[in-house]
């Protein structure tokens, strides 16, 4: 910039449109199992593969479940069970409490809280839906077209 009185600094608001941005996705199946696994050794493994179906299937729903939400689901469920010896319970009914108890019971049906998104304003994958207003459905950058519409092409 120059240095003179007719020069003055970007504001804010307008730099944080101007800087670039990367989007991460979700990891692998194998991947989120190698995270659950490295936080949690001690979990049965019929519980990990449990946390990890179900994150795997929230992925391809685009709902924003993370391995962190899997971690706390498993934590909670472990400690569940291990919380009244003269009552045990068994760990999938501690893994399916604990996916109410941290995750909400909309969390318990992935299919009907997808729906339910996609049906708001635009789903989350845009805030409040403005893609709509300046893409076509059929635009191949809309933000919210689904990949396997390129099938059909």
């Amino acid at each position: 910039m120059n240095q003179d009185e007719s020069t003055f600094e970007i504001p804010d608001y307008i730099m944080s449109r101007l800087q670039p941005t990367l989007s991460v996705g979700f990891p692998s199946k194998q991947d989120e199992m190698s995270i659950l696994q490295y936080h949690l050794p001690f979990a049965q493994p019929e519980m990990l593969a449990m946390t990890v179906e179900f994150l795997q299937h929230s992925h391809e729903l685009k709902l924003d479940f993370s391995p962190r939400d899997g971690i706390n689901l498993l934590r909670f469920a472990i400690k569940r069970m291990m919380q009244d010896k003269n009552h045990p319970i068994s760990a999938d009914e501690a893994w399916q409490e604990a996916l109410e108890k941290c995750l909400g019971e909309e969390a318990v049906d992935l299919e009907s809280l997808a729906q339910r998104r996609k049906r708001t304003l635009g789903g989350d994958a845009v805030p409040l839906g403005l893609a709509d207003l300046f893409f076509d459905p059929d635009d191949p950058l809309h933000p919210d077209r689904d990949d396997d519409d390129d099938d059909d092409l």
